[in-house]
């Protein structure tokens, strides 16, 4: 049985701690593929042969721990994911080219992000899906999937849950014909992987 390798990393503080909780079903779906898959991950450097995913939410800002995590992920072959709020604060271009670019950015060819909610603070995501262009599945709503060895992983865009903002100004939220969790269901259907 192929193992999949899944290791996060944080700003070690209370507020990373509360954003990547708030991240939800994102969180709740790593765990769960780790119970049910009997996956765990650990320090130990994987085999060659198994995927390995490395990545956290909550990334980079004025501060330097984007430059410390960013280091981390280096260490560690594989796919780079992200979890939200990939340039902290309002997720602007100004601050993708200025904190985002020189740390995580430099993994940028073989990272599969998901937004968060600060991405949809300024411009409802639009700077966020102009960085990271195709991977970043807008024409789906930011939401996709992807195989990493017998691996079926799913990337779903809950950012857009709490972040973005109607006309009215008030938040979409996501209810159960949201059309993320309607492809979702179909793409769960579709596949036999893990």
């Amino acid at each position: 049985m192929e193992v999949l390798k899944i290791f996060l990393t944080t700003r070690l503080s209370v507020k990373a701690l509360a954003t990547v909780l708030g991240v939800g079903l994102c969180l709740t779906l790593i765990v769960a593929a780790l119970v049910f898959g009997g996956v765990f991950a650990s320090n130990d450097a994987p085999p060659q042969d198994d995927p390995v995913l490395v990545g956290a939410g909550d990334i980079a800002d004025f501060t330097n721990a984007d430059e410390v995590t960013a280091a981390l992920i280096r260490d560690y072959s594989g796919t780079v994911f992200t979890l939200g709020d990939n340039a902290y604060g309002t997720a602007s271009e100004a601050q993708f080219d200025l904190y985002y670019e020189p740390t995580w950015g430099t993994e940028k060819s073989r990272t599969m992000p998901v937004p968060g909610n600060h991405e949809y603070e300024h411009k409802n995501g639009a700077e966020y899906f102009d960085y990271f262009e195709a991977v970043a599945a807008e024409d789906n709503g930011g939401s996709y999937s992807y195989e990493r060895g017998d691996w079926h992983v799913i990337a779903l865009n809950t950012g857009q849950c709490y972040g973005r903002r109607g006309a009215d100004g008030s938040r979409a939220g996501c209810g159960p014909e949201d059309p993320m969790l309607v492809w979702l269901e179909s793409d769960l259907e579709a596949n036999q992987k893990q």
